[in-house]
């Protein structure tokens, strides 16, 4: 007869079970209380440091992204954005491969270049390729839809035509923070030098996100919310 291993032996007393886990969180020393983290590298670092507000950011834009896959790119989501489960599989593998390349920046960003070891089997690799593989994203979304791109969209465009088109925009803000977070985060002092490519990608990133909230609104043949240029 086989035994459910989460089911909690009637032999021991209830009384134990519910103390249990208040012993062991009395007993647990939790280094991060006292403001602190380390970097991947190991360094112990203030909370509010530039190059953990970085990683922070990076983060914070990676679970953005997973919100928008599962509520739009899922084909079994509940949210119900009305194009083919092909290119909703397309695109949620897409965004997949960046939320990957950004767990690589949070690493590379986050390791000492005084840690040899670690420092070297952190870089970002094929940090050039990434680049041109959202480039080449980029101007297929631009040369797909029937809308005219803008002659500058990071203006004249207003987000609410639609929730993804807006989560989109939204995102595209959230990298423009960490990459600029990133290029901050420098500090020759413990050996943290954001890559080249990393910031690179960053930059590419924003454009492509930005593309990819105009080319939602595309498969729906709808039209950007543009600003009419009135003053007061």
């Amino acid at each position: 007869m086989s035994v459910n291993k989460f089911k909690v032996p009637v032999t021991e007393p209830v009384t134990e079970v519910i103390q249990s886990p208040k012993i062991i969180l009395e007993k647990k020393s939790l280094s991060g209380d006292s403001g602190e983290t380390s970097l991947c590298s190991g360094e112990r670092l203030k909370k509010n440091n530039k190059i953990i507000s970085a990683i922070g950011t990076v983060e914070e834009l990676s679970a953005l992204l997973g919100i928008i896959k599962a509520e739009h790119f899922d084909a079994n989501s509940e949210r119900k954005f009305d194009i083919a489960n092909s290119t909703k599989v397309f695109f949620f593998g897409r965004l997949t491969q960046i939320q990957e390349s950004l767990h690589d920046i949070i690493v590379s960003v986050g390791t000492s270049q005084k840690n040899s070891a670690r420092y070297n089997s952190s870089r970002f690799l094929q940090g050039e390729q990434r680049i041109k593989d959202l480039e080449q994203q980029i101007s297929s979304m631009k040369e797909y839809g029937t809308v005219d791109w803008p002659t500058n969209p990071k203006t004249s465009i207003i987000p609410g035509t639609s929730i993804l088109e807006a989560q989109l925009q939204y995102s595209r803000t959230i990298c423009r923070r960490a990459e600029r977070q990133v290029i901050s985060s420098q500090n020759i002092q413990i050996g943290i030098v954001p890559e080249p490519n990393v910031l690179g990608f960053l930059n590419r990133l924003g454009d492509y996100l930005l593309a990819l909230s105009i080319h939602s609104l595309h498969l729906h043949s709808k039209e950007p919310m543009k600003r009419t240029g009135l003053k007061k």
